[in-house]
């Protein structure tokens, strides 16, 4: 797989090959971190849910605090509900990611808004405290959809996706790793789904997808 970062508002997504994509089993998660400039934030929340067959499975999740070396600046804070206090006494990345990993084994790695920010931050946390990365099988459902859509051109944010499939988010908590996660399971299955509609049984991308960047504004 190639993800090629091209400018402020696109990158391009090619050479990805997966078939019998409507029968895989998914590990989606989500990641909350003191800010949003990965190469220097860091990790304060890690969830996620197993998605197999286009069924969330409720009886197989993760939820985790991280803490992170450095402190939550408030406007986190304030945005996550994460707390100071709820991190101090929490694992750090080091303990949390192999305990993660676990719960990933045998699964296809999905995230929202994955390429521009939870896979780098992973990747730089892993550098970080000496692990290394696994080898697993990396989608982001802004990339799914926009290959189900190569008619439009919209930023394919977890809102827009939300109403496009008209999914009932209520009672998810918003900007919590466990309830975001959840909520992208929704839209992986929503996206499954249509996928099995269309009689798309496997992505193969030959030709190079452009997908809109999500520009993050400072907090």
């Amino acid at each position: 797989m190639q993800i090629e970062y091209t400018d402020d508002h696109n990158y391009l997504w090619s050479q990805f090959a997966l078939d019998d994509f409507t029968h895989q089993s998914f590990w989606v998660f989500d990641v909350e971190a003191t800010g949003i400039d990965f190469p220097s934030e860091q990790v304060t929340q890690l969830g996620g849910v197993s998605v197999s067959n286009g069924r969330i499975d409720a009886a197989s999740t993760f939820n985790s605090f991280v803490r992170p070396n450095k402190p939550i600046p408030e406007t986190i804070q304030r945005l996550t509900g994460i707390t100071q206090q709820q991190v101090e006494a929490a694992p750090n990345f080091a303990e949390i990611f192999p305990r993660f990993l676990e719960k990933c084994h045998g699964h296809i790695l999905v995230t929202q808004c994955g390429y521009e920010f939870d896979y780098p931050i992973l990747q730089a946390e892993c550098q970080r405290h000496g692990l290394t990365f696994p080898s697993l099988i990396c989608l982001d459902t802004k990339a799914i959809f926009a290959y189900l859509h190569p008619e439009l051109t919209s930023n394919f944010s977890t809102d827009f996706l939300v109403s496009f499939y008209e999914i009932d988010s209520g009672g998810l908590k918003r900007h919590d790793a466990l309830g975001d996660a959840l909520l992208i399971g929704l839209i992986l299955c929503a996206e499954v789904e249509e996928a099995k509609n269309k009689g798309i049984t496997a992505i193969r991308v030959d030709d190079v997808i452009k997908v809109k960047r999500f520009v993050l504004l400072p907090l």
